[in-house]
Order: structure tokens, then C-alpha cells, then sequence
């Protein structure tokens, strides 16, 4: 074993198998993905996940899968999108990511919210990821049903609500609510 921290272990199920990824600091995930065979294109996020405004997270591929190898200049795209009436709405893209890096690191920013949160309560987003090769039209791919590349991936995201306590109405309460002793 190196010297490493642990990071995180994670458990996938499929099927009737179950495959745990325990991930060190800085490597091991993007491998062992990419060893996991075709029918996993992504590994992380998955659908259970939820990330967190003002956090930074991993888009994790298998960069081993079939759908992936056969890729022109070894790169892809990634995009982000919502729905809203069963249409798919784009977000943000990242262009031109190499292959065999396996992962992205993003941080989930005011950028990847369509709205704002209301006030005093946090929103949580169904948002929907899709890798395609590098320079592929993605607005008509998405319209192809027939296309081989696995098809986008979803995951929640949530948006914070930062309620902030200027008034003095608010202000005055908070300090009310402070006992000192002496």
C-alpha cells in the first residue's frame, strides 16, 4: 500500500454485483473506472449523488470504454444541461477535454443554475451530463434517437440559499437571541 490518505470509497451496484472504488488523494478512481467494461461510460456522478454550490467536485469517465476509444484527437466535450418541459436546456460546456485524463474537476457556481434559489430555502436541480467526442454537434445529437454514444446522465445538484441577515429587524432579533454571562 502507498502512502497515501484516504479520500473516499464508493459503492456501485449493478445488477447483482456490487464494485467499491476506494480512491487515495490525487489518483487511483480515474483507473479503476476505466477498468470497469462498457457499461459504465461515466462513474461519477451517479444518480444518487448531490453536489453542492461553492464545492468542487470530479466528472469522472471511463476512458476505456468502446464508445470513447475510437474518439478523433483523443478528446471530448462535456455538457451540462437541465430540463424543463421535457426538453433538454444547456447549461455550460467544457471543450476539448483529453481522454485519457479520465476526470474533471468543476466547481458548482453560480454558473450552473438556471434561477435563483428562493429566499430562505435551498433549490435541488436534476442536472444531466453528456460526454460526446470532441467538435460533435450535441443539439442534434441529442435529437438523434438512434446515436450509439450512451445517452446523457443525471445527478442533484443543490443551490444554497444565502439568506442574509442586513435588515434590522433581523439583526436586532439575532442579538436578542444572545444571552451574555459575566
Amino acid at each position: 500500500m502507498n502512502n497515501y490518505e484516504w479520500n473516499y470509497i464508493k459503492i456501485y451496484k449493478y445488477n447483482t454485483y456490487i464494485y467499491i472504488f476506494s480512491g487515495y488523494y490525487g489518483d487511483t478512481i480515474e483507473y479503476e473506472c476505466s477498468n470497469m467494461g462498457n457499461q459504465y461510460p461515466i462513474c461519477e456522478p451517479t444518480s444518487n449523488d448531490i453536489w453542492y454550490q461553492g464545492s468542487d467536485y470530479k466528472l469522472i469517465w471511463n476512458y476505456n470504454n468502446a464508445y470513447y476509444i475510437p474518439v478523433a484527437n483523443n478528446s471530448l466535450d462535456f455538457h451540462l444541461y437541465y430540463q424543463e418541459n421535457y426538453s433538454y436546456k444547456p447549461i455550460m460546456q467544457w471543450h476539448d477535454l483529453p481522454l485519457l485524463t479520465g476526470s474533471l474537476t468543476v466547481n458548482v457556481n453560480n454558473s450552473w443554475f438556471p434561477q435563483p434559489a428562493d429566499e430562505g430555502q435551498n433549490k435541488t436541480w436534476t442536472m444531466y451530463g453528456w460526454f460526446l467526442p470532441a467538435g460533435r454537434n450535441a443539439t442534434q445529437m441529442l435529437l438523434e434517437t438512434e446515436t450509439t454514444y450512451p445517452r446523457p446522465f443525471n445527478w442533484s445538484v443543490v443551490r444554497k440559499c444565502f439568506y442574509y441577515c442586513l435588515s434590522f429587524h433581523c439583526y436586532h432579533s439575532l442579538l436578542s437571541s444572545i444571552y451574555i454571562y459575566n
